[in-house]
């Protein structure tokens, strides 16, 4: 027998590691895909956000043992697994996600965390019924482009209550969307509930290419 068994050779374990992950991956693809085809307009994208895009949405976050971290959307799990590798021990993670198919997808996928079956409307309700405090991040992954504006001011509101005086709003928009009605509505509405505000520089290993918009409370005056 060779000098390294397959069970030994130090490239075994490595190599099914890395098929592991393109199958997941290939997986995630197809499951995002075949829901877009089934409901476009609540989905708002073809592909799964890339790794690069979520290295994006995090750039800059010191996580603290007790923080609170809330995700609308997560879809397919694009920035959760990124975001579940970074928080420590200690910190609460809590998903808001209102399609069917990818709460399903999500307990399966991130087994013993809290996935809630609804809309991010309810954040302040859903941290209260868990007794958490204020969310000292909001990661969003939702299509506010293409949704009604009375539904992006729900939701910025109870974002803007939900949210840590200390906090940050995060969420993503693509280039070549920036001038649609949706787009620049949302952006208007978001400065309405928000203070300071930042947008990155262009994430082109995405399908589109993404821009990170991220936001913070007003500054209360004493």
């Amino acid at each position: 027998m060779s000098k390294h068994s397959k069970k030994g050779h130090p490239f075994g374990a490595q190599s099914r590691k890395e098929s592991k992950k393109v199958s997941e991956n290939l997986a995630e693809a197809i499951a995002f895909i075949t829901r877009f085809a089934s409901a476009p307009t609540n989905i708002g994208a073809v592909f799964p956000s890339s790794r690069d895009l979520a290295e994006a949405m995090l750039h800059g976050i010191e996580f603290q043992p007790g923080d609170v971290v809330v995700e609308y959307g997560p879809g397919t799990g694009a920035f959760t697994e990124l975001l579940l590798e970074r928080l420590p021990e200690g910190a609460e993670y809590l998903g808001i996600e209102l399609d069917s198919h990818f709460h399903g997808h999500l307990t399966r996928r991130f087994p013993g965390r809290h996935f809630h079956h609804g809309s991010a409307v309810e954040i302040q309700s859903l941290l209260e019924g868990k007794g958490l405090g204020k969310a000292r991040l909001i990661l969003s992954g939702l299509p506010f482009a293409s949704m009604p504006h009375h539904v992006q001011e729900l939701i910025l509101t109870a974002t803007r209550e939900a949210l840590h005086e200390e906090g940050t709003f995060r969420t993503f928009t693509y280039p070549i969307c920036w001038y649609m009605t949706g787009s620049q509505r949302f952006r208007k509405v978001a400065l309405d509930h928000f203070d300071d505000h930042h947008k990155s520089r262009t994430v082109h290993r995405n399908i589109p290419p993404a821009k990170v918009l991220s936001y913070s409370k007003p500054v209360r005056k004493k």
